[in-house]
């Protein structure tokens, strides 16, 4: 009874010895970036959302568009001042949210002075520390703001980057409401 104890206890700790080198591995690294001016595809794992490519239907995820704001919780006035911002504004916004949620914003990153329109942050989880890139890019021509969030590191999230896009997604939304409410 002593044995199989020693080696539950032995293999647990395996384990979290390996969650927590997995954790100090992801903090190695940057952002994918942009592949010909667009979020880079997921790989076959399913620890990545995007929603550059509507036919990869197991990682995608809606981007924002805002031709057809019909989900704000506001009087018609301020949907219609909303579907005016500036690209710039909508990145301001996406970077204030992103800091809201937690994430960090990556400014070293040049791929931003090439693209203006391309946000890169990171999150990190509490217990482990595994790092997430999450990214930014909003199409000035069809009016959406694509996002991709992927784990550097494992197989699986358990639905954590999708729950980061939808959250993510919300607080935008509420923010370029609230900008919208404040123009008015």
């Amino acid at each position: 009874m002593k044995l199989v104890l020693s080696i539950i206890v032995v293999v647990f700790t395996l384990i979290i010895v390996y969650f927590f080198v997995l954790g100090y591995l992801s903090k190695k690294g940057n952002p994918i970036g942009l592949i010909d001016a667009r979020l880079a595809a997921c790989e076959q794992k399913p620890n990545c959302v995007c929603s550059e490519y509507p036919d990869d239907q197991s990682h995608f995820v809606l981007p924002i568009n805002y031709t057809v704001i019909s989900d704000l919780p506001v009087s018609v006035d301020v949907v219609d001042a909303a579907l005016k911002p500036a690209a710039e504004d909508i990145i301001r916004i996406a970077k204030q949210a992103v800091i809201e949620l937690g994430g960090t914003v990556q400014t070293d990153d040049d791929s931003h002075r090439e693209h203006p329109f391309y946000l890169a942050a990171t999150f990190q989880s509490t217990l482990f520390g595994f790092v997430d890139d999450v990214e930014l890019r909003f199409d000035s021509q069809d009016k959406l703001l694509h996002f991709r969030s992927a784990s550097r590191v494992g197989y699986s999230d358990f639905g954590a980057n999708l729950k980061r896009i939808e959250k993510l997604k919300n607080t935008i939304l509420a923010r370029l409401a609230a900008d919208s409410l404040v123009d008015s």
